[in-house]
């Protein structure tokens, strides 16, 4: 017999599907987009814990780190704070009059993501406190060929992702 601990309606009719990633701490966080794009984390007892409004529909996973909760929205990343405090979304550059998305988001400890972008640029974001709380570029790597498969960090910290020509590369 199975027990329903929670019951969390979606939309019926999404353009995208929902965006869903278990944190390391046994939470797990579901993001939608639509009409009323949220967020929702329920903790692993499987009761839901919070729903945050977004303000603007997924582009990637929500990824949990010390801040807080953070996933790709059209153009920036955004962070929900853990305290009352908020903090600035960090905006991605509009190239050639296009607004850059993310496509992927890779938490690598508690203060840093690797995030790549339709550029098919991975860039590290920090995580800073002070003076106020906000998200800082800490480096960027553009690669000549799209990647096509999302970046994966291994467990000893190493990179890995696929290029368009099925090459697997690994970072440090």
């Amino acid at each position: 017999e199975t027990n329903v601990n929670a019951s969390l309606d979606l939309p019926e009719l999404l353009e995208e599907p929902p965006r869903f990633n278990q944190f390391s701490d046994g939470r797990f966080a579901v993001a939608w987009g639509g009409d009323d794009p949220q967020l929702a984390t329920i903790r692993s007892t499987g009761q839901i814990e919070s729903t945050h409004k977004l303000p603007a529909s997924p582009t990637t996973i929500p990824i949990d780190f010390q801040a807080g909760t953070t996933l790709g929205l059209p153009g920036r990343l955004h962070l929900i704070p853990r305290t009352a405090s908020s903090c600035d979304d960090y905006v991605l550059p509009v190239i050639d009059g296009k607004q850059e998305q993310w496509t992927a988001i890779v938490r690598v400890d508690e203060k840093h993501l690797l995030c790549l972008d339709s550029s098919h640029t991975l860039r590290r974001i920090e995580y800073r406190p002070e003076p106020i709380i906000h998200l800082a570029l800490a480096g960027e790597l553009t690669f000549e060929t799209p990647v096509t498969i999302a970046p994966t960090l291994t467990s000893n910290n190493h990179l890995v992702i696929i290029d368009q020509t099925n090459r697997l590369i690994t970072l440090d």
